[in-house]
């Protein structure tokens, strides 16, 4: 009996993993040579992130920032497209419940300048994600 159902178990796990997923966007290709970057490297993107935070918008809606040891970390994510621009933007994960940080990293990544777009085997642009962490302390 165990033995059954040990390769009744096995056979339905196979059939799971040999699905194909059923994507509605199949436009992001995932052979990229060129990775897309932010002019002037990951050191002027921290700094415009930095500069762009609109630290009174946080504390005027949500008081419990301005609390001692108020710490968040968010993980944005979004889509560079060809020309550069970023699409689809929200927040992937966030460590601490927080609405106007979640806004406002949202905002800064809008206000971002064109990225320098992903590139395939063949020289192409291509649309890829991008994830961004960006720290509230």
């Amino acid at each position: 009996m165990k033995f059954l159902i040990l390769v009744v178990l096995i056979s339905c796990s196979s059939s799971f993993i040999a699905q194909t997923p059923t994507t509605t966007d199949t436009s992001l290709v995932q052979e990229i040579l060129v990775d897309a970057q932010y002019p002037g490297g990951f050191e002027a993107m921290a700094k415009f992130v930095i500069d762009s935070l609109n630290w009174d918008a946080i504390y005027d809606e949500w008081p419990i920032a301005t609390k001692r040891n108020f710490e968040n970390r968010l993980i944005v994510r979004g889509i560079v497209e060809t020309d550069g621009r970023i699409t689809d933007i929200h927040v992937e994960r966030a460590s601490v419940y927080c609405p106007p940080c979640n806004r406002e990293a949202i905002n800064v990544l809008k206000k971002m300048p064109p990225w320098i777009p992903a590139t395939n085997k063949n020289g192409q642009p291509e649309r890829v994600y991008i994830r961004i962490p960006i720290y509230f302390q």
